[in-house]
């Protein structure tokens, strides 16, 4: 049995414990309000621009812009969204295994490979990846995701990949999160680029899109549209503007996600120190108690010899 000192030391050390744990879990509540609400906000928009540009692709085919333009498939490029700390249950342990199994399943390896976060930088390097580019500290902004949706463009557009993958982690609700693996570019029709991919094994079972999407993705096209000046003007605005505003809405859900993940591990790390902390006060007393005791019978018993 641990002595009343010991437990003193145990009891101060797991208060310490449960004081970081709740100063990070408000850190957490706080910052993941603000990433939250511009997350939620930004899924009708990317959702309707996606809905649109997918149906000018297949309405106009793919001859009307070079990023709707799927080539036989040589160099691939991938953009990674993971974190630079810790502390955030399996957040980063599920990104990296999403990101290994989507790289183990392409045809080659990937000559672009951009990781955003230390800790998913470590995991593929583990994996035996090599990244061509790494960002840390990243935060969800508007520049960053223009600067990668340019980067991407322009990887695509000069030959030096044939199609893009993007992984990252969807907050479906603020405390439940999910790894997806989406293809990003060429922007063909979808129905073409699920049954290529969902047809062939060796590529695994990723698809451009997860299964929220696939239903309103399968219906009918709308109507023909008129455009002002022209189709070719129209598309060289709405595609670029498109990507720029998925990336972006990527962003927002890894860090949701992130965030997510820390607050809810944060949030348990301090109920069990705080369940531990009392755990250790009882038993405190009962070691305080039974020295009380024992001091006390050894009194007694001396001062019973000393009358005898």
């Amino acid at each position: 049995m641990a002595s009343d000192r010991e437990l003193k030391l145990r009891i101060r050390s797991v208060h310490s414990i449960g004081q970081i744990t709740n100063a990070m879990k408000m850190v957490a509540s706080s910052q993941i309000r603000r990433v939250e609400a511009q997350a939620v906000r930004g899924r009708p928009y990317a959702s309707k621009l996606r809905e649109v540009v997918q149906d000018l692709a297949q309405h106009l085919g793919q001859a009307d812009h070079p990023l709707l333009q799927t080539r036989e498939v040589k160099r691939v490029g991938v953009l990674c969204l993971g974190a630079d700390n810790g502390l955030c249950g399996a957040y980063n342990s599920n990104i990296g295994r999403t990101a290994v199994k989507l790289l183990e399943g392409l045809p080659v390896k990937p000559s672009r490979l951009v990781v955003l976060g230390s800790k998913l930088e470590r995991s593929l390097r583990r994996a035996g990846y090599e990244p061509t580019q790494v960002i840390e500290d990243w935060k969800a902004e508007d520049s960053l995701a223009q600067r990668l949706a340019e980067e991407m463009e322009s990887w695509f557009l000069e030959g030096e990949v044939d199609e893009v993958w993007c992984v990252y982690t969807e907050a479906i609700t603020m405390l439940q999160n999910e790894p997806m693996a989406l293809r990003l570019l060429p922007l063909s029709a979808l129905e073409t680029s699920l049954n290529d991919y969902e047809a062939n094994e060796e590529r695994m079972t990723y698809t451009d899109v997860d299964n929220k999407y696939r239903k309103r993705e399968r219906q009918e096209l709308h109507g023909d549209y008129i455009f002002e000046p022209d189709a070719q003007t129209a598309l060289n605005t709405i595609v670029p503007l498109y990507l720029r505003a998925v990336v972006m809405q990527y962003l927002l859900e890894a860090k949701t996600s992130e965030l997510g993940s820390r607050l809810r591990a944060m949030t348990n790390a301090t109920d069990n120190a705080e369940k531990l902390e009392s755990e250790l006060t009882l038993e405190y007393y009962r070691v305080r108690q039974n020295n009380i005791t024992t001091e006390i019978i050894e009194i007694s018993s001396g001062a019973e010899a000393l009358k005898g």
